[in-house]
């Protein structure tokens, strides 16, 4: 049997159509990695800094120029949850030891250790002030933290289970969520509860928006 080959037309690709979409994409520089050696549990960032809190260290990572810029190495244990005040010029992290500490950001040292907790701290966040800190613990407890003397002001307990995550609304306010499957809006001034949500697992994080009347809630079945 004969065979007789196909002429196979040929066609031009079409060229791609420049959009500015196309030339903003184009013009962006492949992004930096930086390697760390143990899990990462938390970023946050101030301006140009991005702290991020790996092992038992929090790297402070200038993003402009793609650089270490600093280290905080002062714990014994694995470091959680670094963030910074809203003037970046403090920095405050839990620990897997239940303390505290706050770090000078620009001197690169250690200013204050705050013990109390029993347990595991993972979150901790500034209130709107500047000059206290609210911490979530391990131990069930949430804590109200004075930065000038160093001590805790009050200690918050409801919770049955882990408080692995928490955000502070405003001064007098803040929401705690835990591993029993609830959200607590407490009340810094009385040491109480001013409402409970129960989600029906494990809360993991919370997010706060500005206007302080929504909450998000992340989740985790287990």
């Amino acid at each position: 049997m004969d065979f007789k080959p196909l002429d196979i037309n040929q066609y031009p690709r079409p060229g791609l159509q420049v959009t500015e979409d196309n030339v903003y994409w184009k013009n962006l520089t492949f992004p930096c990695a930086f390697k760390e050696f143990g899990g990462v549990d938390f970023i946050d960032f101030s301006a140009e800094l991005a702290a991020v809190t790996c092992s038992a260290k929090v790297q402070l990572y200038n993003t402009a120029e793609s650089k270490l810029q600093s280290t905080f190495s002062r714990f014994k244990r694995t470091a959680y949850g670094g963030v910074f005040r809203k003037d970046g010029n403090l920095l405050v992290a839990g620990s897997e030891d239940g303390f505290l500490r706050l770090f000078d950001v620009q001197g690169n040292r250690m200013l204050r250790v705050f013990k109390g907790h029993k347990a595991a701290t993972h979150r901790c966040n500034f209130t709107p002030s500047g000059v206290n800190i609210v911490s979530f613990s391990d131990d069930k407890t949430a804590a109200f933290w004075d930065i000038p003397t160093e001590t805790k002001l009050r200690s918050f307990e409801g919770h049955k289970d882990y408080i692995r995550a928490g955000a502070v609304t405003s001064q007098d306010f803040f929401i705690s969520g835990s591993y029993d499957h609830t959200v607590k809006l407490w009340d810094a001034r009385t040491g109480g509860t001013v409402s409970t949500v129960d989600h029906g697992a494990p809360v993991e994080s919370v997010i706060m928006f500005p206007q302080e009347e929504f909450l998000y809630r992340l989740v985790a079945q287990v």
